[in-house]
């Protein structure tokens, strides 16, 4: 006579636990199915994306944006501060010499591959001359590896998203007690 083994401690609540994590499953799948159809639920975490946009905080770190002098050029120096201090060297910076000398250097080539970037935000606390931010625009994608590459003219225009029109500014160093507002880039005087 052959007599079956018995079932050990862990193979007893093995089935029992294989229903409860099945039906919590179930539990889930009905509760995002009903709340799409017209049933309020807070718990849902999915997000109907484009109807619905995550809100993101303040201090987003988005797209990069170089500000301009009142003339129109751009404020860059050239120090190659923000080039040096990125951890993932995505910044090509290439300088050249002011003929008017209203400036010693300013760049000729200012690249940013948004493919490399981690968006650490080291660019923006290393620039001496508060030249270079971080906006709140989210939307950075992109079809191939060239057009990740954002270039100087890229870099100087407003971000083109809607949503973000008002304030653009996302990630600001922080200079002692307040961090550095649009209001405070308006009255900087070069």
């Amino acid at each position: 006579m052959i007599t079956m083994p018995r079932p050990s401690k862990s193979e007893k609540w093995a089935i029992p636990a294989i229903i409860v994590g099945h039906l919590t499953t179930l539990k889930h799948f009905m509760r995002n199915i009903l709340g799409r159809r017209g049933i309020p639920n807070k718990g849902i975490a999915t997000i109907e994306y484009p109807d619905e946009r995550r809100q993101y905080s303040d201090r987003f770190r988005g797209r990069h944006w170089l500000r301009t002098r009142e003339d129109g050029s751009v404020a860059c120096v050239a120090c190659y501060m923000c080039s040096t201090n990125c951890p993932a060297q995505c910044i090509r910076i290439v300088a050249s010499e002011d003929e008017n000398l209203s400036q010693e250097k300013y760049p000729v080539v200012f690249e940013i591959d948004l493919l490399r970037c981690v968006y650490c935000g080291y660019c923006v606390d290393a620039c001496p001359c508060n030249v270079i931010y971080m906006t709140r625009d989210d939307e950075l994608a992109t079809m191939t590896r060239e057009e990740s590459i954002i270039t100087l003219k890229e870099l100087t225009e407003e971000p083109k998203s809607e949503r973000i029109k008002g304030d653009i500014m996302g990630y600001r160093p922080w200079y002692g007690e307040r961090p550095v507002w649009k209001d405070d880039i308006d009255r900087m005087k070069y």
